[in-house]
């Protein structure tokens, strides 16, 4: 009877507001009919300076035309910027990467050549021919497209032909040494030739290529200090003229705004009113473009009024009335509407929030129970988890990281428990992605086929499904939970099963480590008593150990008497000592050999023997030698020091095999 009497008065209350706000409006809208002016096109545009639309439209048009104006002009300095860019990107720096590319080329070519007249290959022989046949001219042709897009500089041009000559020349001397050495292999006049005349020609064809990437360079230098003294330009009248703008639109606002100050003293002080709460008389409506403001702040005045009986209700706890204050559709009507329905919501939020902590209190109680059968705690929790969402269906999986897979623990559907086996792997299917992400799942189309709940009536598919990973303290993931419901899953209840799954993982960890710890309390008995019986094993192999280690000490003490000796040798020797790796690796390298070739141990240790012998490395290193199998090789070698100069030796090349290592060692004294 007293519901029935509050929600009498609710609609009296209703009632009343919308009759003041209808009053209101009506009111309004006659007054808004009776001294509304006959306003004479206000969709044109309008030029003068009578009104403020005219006084802003020939402001906007001014302000346009010099906008402008400086738009094309920096258009017009920055594609003067482009136009450098453009020339610096496709023309300038190209040119460097082709001569760097040619020369690469032309490098190969010189080493295939060395390479065929060593190893006598017809193959390499083809790659020669195949690189100044087709490789080189390509990119010659490529190069010259470059230097030609610079025209009309002749400068580049004539660096470019000069080093054109150089190439042909090179290619007629590689090719003129190529075929003697086809008709004499034996002659030893070619090897000199190629370290002397073609040597020579590579270094001129080099000298030139690198004119042509030194001009490149400066030209680039050039051009990059071009596009910076243009976009300073660029920057500096951008700067003048938006400059020029602001200030012109900063007087022409001040001169627009003069003549409203006055109207809009009037409406600030009936605003200031309404701002601390205060209902205000209402205004006079003047026929200016004031009108609209001054019709809308009375019917703001009206609303209030209406406002302050609605709050009124508010306090004497008529949460659940509507009310069409500033029309139904405003923004401050609906947030009205929505504070009485919020208010109503809390009494719902606070249930679910008592539901949330029962449930989570009811299971906190079965964990407790079952912390020593993880069997019984999967059973209890996924039934009494089913319930308690009004699932259909649900499943406990429990993760096996031995096997890689799930095993399914627990199963209810339809109120009953199921008791069946089942394993899943560990990374396939929603439970797999769910122990992969460490997120939960939640489903509202359900993959066809992926699950069907069977009963008396026939066959359906539930309608949501949820995979939840049950995640521990140290971030790992224990198990899942599955459950598939006929019906959508709110969100308060997708948070209950997040600080469910936190819980039930932190629970499952537990007893999972009891049971192991069961487990390894009794390996450690049968580990303590095997190490009892070894410990004296251990006492007489100790005794042993020690006898064999004094002789072991002795022996080394003789090792290495003998190592200072050869090491002596080595150092006060007169002849130069060079010892490599059978890769050509320098391991030793003894004063000698340092004063000859003035390289210090430091900075020649490690590094390839071809440094010093640069022409004859390959018969030093090469295994499939015989003469160096057999015996030493004693022959005079050109060997280059330090600084680049070559000088002769007789040296004595032998292979030695130290415990299945091969190691060439080169004794070698100047001539």
């Amino acid at each position: 009877m007293q519901e029935n009497n509050t929600k009498i008065n609710n609609i009296a209350t209703d009632n009343n507001i919308e009759n003041i706000a209808k009053n209101n409006t009506i009111e309004d809208n006659k007054n808004s009919f009776r001294n509304k002016p006959k306003e004479k096109n206000l969709w044109l545009v309008q030029l003068g300076l009578n009104s403020f639309q005219g006084r802003v439209t020939i402001v906007f048009f001014v302000t346009l035309i010099g906008w402008t104006f400086l738009s094309y002009f920096a258009d017009s300095i920055w594609r003067k910027v482009d136009a450098q860019k453009d020339k610096l990107i496709n023309t300038i720096q190209p040119l460097k990467e082709y001569t760097l590319e040619l020369n690469q080329l032309v490098k190969q070519s010189q080493s295939a050549l060395q390479e065929y007249f060593y190893y006598k290959d017809d193959n390499l022989e083809q790659t020669h021919q195949h690189l100044w046949l087709v490789d080189i001219p390509q990119k010659r042709d490529i190069l010259k497209g470059a230097v030609y897009a610079l025209r009309p500089d002749t400068q580049i041009e004539d660096i470019f032909n000069a080093t054109n000559t150089h190439l042909t020349q090179l290619q007629q001397a590689q090719e003129k040494l190529r075929k003697r050495f086809k008709i004499s292999p034996s002659d030893p006049s070619i090897q000199y030739e190629f370290r002397t005349n073609l040597y020579n020609s590579l270094q001129e064809y080099e000298k030139t290529t690198r004119r042509l990437r030194l001009y490149a360079q400066e030209k680039a230098t050039q051009t990059q200090k071009e596009i910076h003294q243009i976009q300073q330009q660029f920057y500096l009248w951008l700067g003048i003229g938006f400059a020029l703008v602001m200030i012109f639109n900063y007087f022409v606002g001040v001169y627009l705004l003069s003549h409203a100050f006055g109207w809009i003293k009037d409406i600030r002080n009936t605003l200031d009113k309404m701002a601390y709460g205060n209902t205000p008389e209402k205004m006079d409506v003047p026929n200016n473009e004031f009108k609209g403001i001054s019709m809308y702040i009375n019917q703001l005045i009206d609303n209030l009024t209406a406002l302050k009986t609605y709050a009124e209700e508010i306090g004497k706890g008529n949460f659940s009335m509507k009310t069409k204050i500033f029309g139904g559709k405003s923004i401050l009507g609906k947030s009205l509407n929505e504070m009485g329905q919020s208010l109503q919501k809390v009494y719902e939020q606070e249930s679910k929030r008592n539901w949330t902590t029962e449930g989570l209190a009811q299971f906190a109680e079965i964990q407790r129970q079952n912390t020593h059968n993880i069997n019984r705690l999967c059973q209890e929790s996924i039934s009494n988890l089913v319930k308690k969402l009004n699932a259909t269906q649900g499943g406990f999986f429990l993760v096996d990281k031995d096997q890689d897979v799930f095993l399914l623990m627990s199963s209810y559907a339809y109120g009953k428990q199921k008791f069946f086996t089942k394993e899943i792997p560990l990374k396939e299917g929603l439970l797999g992605r769910a122990y992969q992400e460490k997120k939960y799942i939640y489903l509202k189309e359900i993959p066809y086929n992926y699950i069907e709940l069977s009963s008396g009536l026939g066959s359906t598919r539930p309608k949501s499904l949820v995979v939840l990973p049950l995640i521990n303290d140290d971030d790992e993931v224990q198990g899942v939970i599955e459950l598939a419901t006929m019906h959508d899953i709110a969100t308060h209840e997708l948070e209950f099963l997040e600080n469910l799954a936190r819980s039930t993982a932190s629970t499952i960890t537990m007893v999972l480590a009891s049971d192991k710890n069961q487990k390894l309390l009794a390996e450690s008995q049968t580990i303590t008593k095997s190490l009892q019986e070894t410990q004296e094993l251990t006492r007489k192999t100790t005794l042993e150990l020690t006898y064999a280690q004094e002789e072991l000490h002795k022996q080394l003490i003789g090792v290495q008497h003998q190592f200072d000796k050869l090491h002596a040798i080595i150092t006060n020797i007169p002849e130069s000592v060079i010892i490599t790796q059978e890769n050509g690796l320098i391991e030793i390298f003894n004063p000698s050999a340092s004063q000859m070739l003035q390289y210090d141990l430091e900075e020649i240790s490690g590094r390839n023997i071809r440094l010093i012998f640069p022409n004859d490395y390959l018969a030093i290193i090469a295994h499939n030698n015989q003469e160096i199998r057999k015996q030493d090789v004693e022959k005079v070698f050109e060997v280059v020091k330090k600084d680049g100069n070559f000088v002769h030796v007789e040296a004595s090349v032998s292979q030695i095999n130290v415990n299945g290592e091969n190691i060439i060692a080169i004794i070698m004294r100047e001539k």
